[in-house]
């Protein structure tokens, strides 16, 4: 098991749906996996998945401890990057942090806030993304909600169930803006 935290309920619920057959795409860090203990092709890493190698059209998706690793401006392109992967009917498991979280409270010293939501290493050039209570739900609106949990330590889990049929997702203009 990697380091990156996979929510218990993530756990259960990924094991109450997932079927055999199922096309499974796992974006961690560093492609690692999470504790499901499913096979080693369906782990990606967060370069694999930017640089648009990671199927699309699956059943289940999770993207784990990465969006706080985006930029602000790839984090308001998310929702459609990711509709990309998942199928209509499919989900999606993603884990994110709040401005609550104590990296935004308390940045490192090499850590500079550079927006209202974001951090930027400067000697590195790495960014981090923070979302006000409950932005991800506006960042997904479009999607049928159907776990969601942010805890006071900065935490946000979410699944999410890609509609069936087409929607248009006016949220993206909100970021895209």
């Amino acid at each position: 098991m990697s380091d990156t935290r996979l929510p218990a309920p993530f756990a259960e619920i990924f094991r109450q749906v997932h079927e055999p057959g199922d096309k499974v795409a796992v974006i961690t860090p560093e492609g690692r996996d999470p504790g499901l203990e499913l096979a080693q092709d369906v782990h990606f890493s967060l370069q694999t998945w930017l640089d648009g190698k990671v199927p699309t059209d699956c059943d289940l998706v999770m993207f784990l401890e990465l969006m706080p690793r985006l930029s602000a401006a790839e984090a308001g392109r998310l929702a459609t990057s990711l509709a990309r992967l998942v199928r209509p009917g499919g989900m999606l498991f993603l884990t994110a942090w709040s401005t609550d979280h104590s990296g935004w409270n308390q940045p490192g010293s090499a850590w500079i806030k550079s927006g209202t939501r974001e951090l930027e290493q400067p000697s590195s050039g790495a960014h981090r993304f923070f979302l006000h209570d409950d932005e991800v739900v506006t960042l997904f609106a479009a999607w049928n909600v159907l776990h969601h949990e942010e805890s006071p330590d900065g935490f946000i889990d979410i699944v999410l169930m890609r509609p069936e049929s087409r929607t248009v997702d006016v949220s993206t203009a909100l970021y895209e803006g």
